[in-house]
């Protein structure tokens, strides 16, 4: 699994559009600005460990979440969620972390389940549907389902 990690997380990725307006995509997906016009991104949620530079035209988020059973997905949903809804009206947006498999598909998760009053199951599937390898812990999943 490393291995697919590693390989992943250096493999240009286009962004996948998992609903109307919200993206999902890895780190390298966020670093091509051009790429992001092109898909008429408008917003990005950086849900990874790396700090990136945004154009002003932009608008950005930084969640500062590990990858890791001891951190907590909880404080972070509202901000995220209001974040996602408020700019998924203008254009694009875009939630990412380094390889697209757990923080960045939670935050959609969540988004979608609140959004459109589903279950966290039903919201992972639709993820899942667009990206097969997505691996959301189990921890994370719980803590958006207490959330709701």
């Amino acid at each position: 699994m490393r291995f697919i990690c590693v390989y992943i997380l250096y493999t240009q990725m286009k962004p996948l559009q998992i609903i109307s307006n919200i993206y999902l995509g890895n780190i390298k997906t966020a670093a091509d600005k051009e790429m992001l016009r092109e898909y008429g991104i408008v917003a990005v949620v950086n849900a990874s460990n790396e700090d990136e530079y945004m154009p002003r035209d932009i608008n950005y988020l930084r969640v500062n979440l590990d990858d890791s059973d001891d951190d907590d997905i909880t404080p972070w949903l509202d901000e995220v969620y209001e974040f996602i809804d408020e700019n998924q009206k203008e254009g694009g947006v875009l939630i990412h972390c380094q390889v697209a498999l757990c923080r960045s598909p939670c935050f959609i998760i969540a988004y979608l389940a609140k959004k459109y009053s589903m279950s966290v199951e039903r919201a992972e599937s639709m993820v899942r549907n667009v990206r097969p390898i997505i691996d959301p812990r189990q921890k994370f999943l719980d803590e958006i389902q207490q959330w709701l």
